[in-house]
C-alpha cells in the first residue's frame, strides 16, 4: 500500500534527525519526501501548493533571530506531527502553522478531506426527552468574518456550518478557544475532545466561545487539573451532551441562561465544586451533580421543569428555592445540611417527588409544598431526623414509609385522601411523635398508638 504523504511528513519530521535545518533547506524536504511517497498524483498535489504558499511564509520565519526561531519553530513542529488531512491540507497546515509561530496568522484554508458530509459523532446528538441536531445555517451568528484565531496542537473537522474540534493535544495551561479559525467559526466541540493525558494533567482553564453551539459527550471528562471555565457572552442557545464536565476540579461555574437542559452526568463527581448558577436550564439532568461532596450554593431558573434521579445526591446544599416542578428519585438524597427547600413561582400542571427525594436530610426541618404537588413517593423523607412539619394540601398519595424515621415529625398536613389504603400503615413507621394529621378516622389507628391524635 502506498504511504501517504501525511505519513511521509511525519516520518521525514521525525527520523530526518535534521531539526531546524529542515526548514532552512525545503528542497532538502523536497528530495526526502520525494523517496518515500510511491504515489506521484499525491505528490504533484504537495509539491505545487507547497511552492506556490509555502516558501514565502519560511522565508518569513527564518528572517527571525536564531533563538526564536528554535522557540518558533518547535511548536511549528509539533502542529505538523499533529496534522492530518489531504495533501493540499498537509501543505496548508504546515504554512500556516509557520505563519502562526511568527505572529501572522493562519493565512491558508485547509481543502477538507470529507466534503461537505457530516460526521458521524455530530449526527442527531441526544438531549433528554428531544433531539438535537447539528448547528444550522439558522444557529450560525452570520458570515464569518475575516477571523484568525489559533489553536495549536487542535485538530478539527468540516460540517455543513463550520468546523468541529474533534482533539486537543497542545501545552497550553489555559485554553482560549477561537471564535473561528481561517474564517470559519468553530460551532462544536466533539465528544472526548480534550482526553489526551498531557491535556488532563496540565490545562487548567477553558474559554468556550460563543460560536460554539455544541459541547459533545465527555468533552472534558477527566481533565484533573482543569478548575475553571469560562462562557463567551453568547444569544445563541447552547446544547451540552452527557458528562461533558465530570470529574473535572471546577470549583465554580455559572452556565449560560442559553443552557436549556443541564444534561445527565454533566458535572458527576467535581468534588472541588462549591457553587452552580443555571439561570436558564428547564432540565437538570440525572446524577447531573452526583458526588460533588462541596457543593453548597445552587441557584436554578424559574422555568425549571424537572430535577433528575439523583441530581442533587450526596451534595452540601444547604438551601435551594425551586419553582413547582417535578423532582426525581434521590435527587436530593444524602444532602445532610440540607436546611430549607422553598418552592417559588406559580404551581401550574400537576407534579410529583420521587421516592426517596429528600430521604437523609438530617438538617432539614419544614417542608410546604405548593399545591399541584400531588404525590409523595415511597421513603420521601425517611430518616430526615430533625424535620418537624411538611403542608401539602394538594398531596393526593403519600408512599410506602414516606415519614419513616422522622423523630421530630409532629405535623403533616396532606389532603384527606393521601394517606388511605394498606401502604399508610406503615407511613410513619419509626415516627413516634405524629400528633397531628388529616382527618379521616383510619389515621387514628396509624398513629393513635404512638401519640395523641389532634383531629
Amino acid at each position: 500500500m502506498p504511504m501517504t504523504l501525511v505519513d511521509a511528513y511525519k516520518q521525514v519530521m521525525k527520523d530526518s534527525g535534521l531539526g531546524i535545518e529542515v526548514f532552512e533547506n525545503p528542497q532538502k524536504v523536497y528530495a526526502m519526501m520525494r523517496d518515500i511517497v510511491e504515489d506521484n498524483t499525491v505528490w504533484r498535489d504537495f509539491d505545487l501548493f507547497y511552492k506556490e504558499k509555502g516558501i514565502e511564509v519560511i522565508l518569513e520565519a527564518l528572517s527571525e533571530p536564531e533563538e526564536e526561531q528554535r522557540a518558533k519553530l518547535s511548536l511549528v513542529k509539533q502542529r505538523i506531527m499533529n496534522s492530518n488531512g489531504t495533501a493540499a491540507d498537509i501543505a496548508a497546515s504546515t504554512c500556516n502553522a509557520f505563519a502562526e509561530a511568527i505572529g501572522m496568522g493562519a493565512r491558508i484554508p485547509l481543502q477538507g478531506s470529507g466534503g461537505n458530509s457530516e460526521p458521524e459523532s455530530r449526527r442527531q446528538p441526544r438531549r433528554g426527552r428531544t433531539q438535537s441536531t447539528a448547528p444550522t445555517q439558522e444557529q450560525k451568528p452570520g458570515p464569518a468574518p475575516e477571523l484568525n484565531g489559533t489553536l495549536l496542537g487542535a485538530t478539527f473537522e468540516d460540517c455543513p456550518t463550520g468546523l468541529i474540534l474533534t482533539g486537543y493535544k497542545g501545552l497550553e495551561v489555559a485554553v482560549n478557544i477561537p471564535d473561528a479559525v481561517n474564517g470559519r467559526y468553530i460551532v462544536a466541540i466533539g465528544p472526548n475532545a480534550f482526553s489526551a493525558e498531557i491535556v488532563r494533567e496540565k490545562m487548567i482553564a477553558v474559554r468556550i466561545p460563543a460560536s460554539v453551539t455544541l459541547i459533545g459527550k465527555q468533552a472534558f471528562k477527566g481533565c484533573k487539573s482543569l478548575t475553571r471555565i469560562e462562557f463567551a457572552p453568547r444569544d445563541q442557545e447552547l446544547v451540552i451532551e452527557t458528562g461533558a464536565f465530570s470529574d473535572t476540579c471546577i470549583d465554580t461555574v455559572s452556565l449560560p441562561a442559553q443552557v436549556r437542559e443541564v444534561p445527565e452526568e454533566c458535572f458527576k463527581g467535581c468534588s472541588q465544586l462549591t457553587s452552580c448558577s443555571m439561570a436558564g436550564a428547564e432540565v437538570i439532568g440525572e446524577n447531573a451533580f452526583e458526588a460533588c461532596y462541596a457543593l453548597s450554593s445552587v441557584i436554578v431558573s424559574m422555568d425549571l421543569q424537572e430535577v433528575g434521579n439523583s441530581a442533587f445526591a450526596f451534595t452540601a446544599i444547604e438551601r435551594i428555592d425551586l419553582p413547582a416542578c417535578n423532582v426525581g428519585d434521590r435527587a436530593f438524597q444524602g444532602c445532610s445540611k440540607l436546611k430549607k427547600i422553598e418552592f417559588l413561582g406559580q404551581d401550574d400542571g400537576e407534579v410529583t417527588i420521587g421516592v426517596r427525594a429528600f430521604a437523609g436530610c438530617l438538617s432539614l426541618t419544614q417542608v410546604s409544598f405548593p399545591n399541584n404537588v400531588i404525590e409523595l413517593g415511597d421513603a420521601c423523607f425517611k430518616g430526615c431526623e430533625r424535620l418537624t412539619a411538611v403542608k401539602g394540601n394538594g398531596v393526593k398519595k403519600v408512599g410506602y414509609q414516606t415519614f419513616a424515621d422522622c423523630a421530630s415529625l409532629r405535623h403533616v398536613e396532606v389532603s384527606e385522601t393521601a394517606l388511605q389504603g394498606a401502604a399508610a400503615k406503615m407511613v410513619f413507621e419509626g415516627s413516634r411523635g405524629v400528633q397531628s394529621v388529616p382527618k379521616p378516622s383510619v389515621l387514628t389507628r396509624i398513629v393513635g398508638r404512638r401519640k395523641e391524635v389532634k383531629v
